[in-house]
């Protein structure tokens, strides 16, 4: 309604400005989680530093988080050497940086050992989410055994939950596989491809063909037990650590007789002495 009003048809030519001005702003709030981030940054400089500083923080808000306009300052930036470059997310996602190692755990289902593999969101989460395209992790264990798996944007954005708001709950690890390994030492690499167009959180198809690599993620190594096996080790430590004490404890008894043997003897008639040491050979039966 406000941009009917606006409108240079009804205003005059000279308020095409203000109508062009308002047009553009409503096109690119378009976007809630962009409103929201814009209106919360404003707030904490006005807060902060005060009025004056709200032109230049607007400036640096669009280059930094308005799609179009970071495209062209970053290009700019490049001398524009290549105008149809896509955006490299300078200032906004790190490509310099190594993401973290990925994330392993595992556990028990339907008696079976399962493992989990997550991968950890680079930051912030929000250009991490809008622009992910595919999330690869390799796998290869001692003995040479590997293993591959691909998640790529539709997945990761069906995994995406809504708060009560209906806004995106953005969690700080995205799950790749969910699955069962041999036992071994396992060595885990992620490979995180992203679409430097993308804006959109939900949409869950690429915003466009273009793709940037990041590097791969630091080595991570990971031990599959067997949990079977452990079970019957640990069994037999506690078997083996039982048999030890009844030992130590019957060669205690055994030393104390055979040292009180020649005193008694004189004193003991033969039927006590049998007596004795039936008594020990019970308790050692018992133990």
């Amino acid at each position: 309604k406000k941009s009917i009003r606006l409108h240079p048809d009804r205003n005059g030519e000279e308020n095409r400005p203000i109508f062009e001005e308002f047009t553009d702003a409503r096109d690119v709030f378009s976007d809630v989680h962009l409103r929201q981030v814009y209106v919360t940054q404003m707030l904490e400089v006005f807060s902060k530093i005060g009025p004056d500083h709200i032109e230049i923080a607007h400036e640096a808000w669009n280059k930094k988080h308005r799609p179009d306009v970071a495209e062209q300052a970053t290009r700019n930036a490049k001398g524009g050497k290549n105008k149809d470059a896509p955006l490299q997310l300078e200032g906004v996602l790190d490509l310099s940086q190594t993401p973290r190692g990925v994330m392993v755990t595992n556990y028990r289902r339907n008696n079976s050992d399962i493992v989990k593999i997550a991968v950890y969101a680079l930051q912030p989460k929000y250009e991490f989410y809008s622009k992910i395209k595919s999330i690869r992790v390799e796998m290869k264990s001692t003995t040479n055994e590997k293993r591959s798996f691909l998640l790529k944007r539709r997945d990761i954005v069906a995994k995406i939950q809504l708060d009560c708001h209906r806004q995106a709950m953005l969690e700080p690890l995205v799950t790749v596989a969910e699955t069962s390994l041999n036992p071994g030492l396992w060595e885990i690499v992620a490979y995180i491809q992203l679409d430097p167009m993308g804006t959109d959180i939900m949409n869950p198809n690429n915003a466009s063909g273009e793709s940037v690599a990041m590097k791969p993620s630091a080595l991570m190594m990971f031990d599959v037990v067997d949990r079977a096996q452990e079970k019957l080790v640990n069994h037999f430590e506690t078997a083996e650590g039982r048999c030890k004490q009844v030992y130590a404890e019957l060669s205690s008894v055994v030393h104390k007789l055979r040292s009180n043997s020649s005193a008694q003897n004189n004193s003991l008639s033969v039927l006590e002495r049998y007596g004795t040491y039936h008594n020990v050979l019970v308790r050692a039966r018992q133990k």
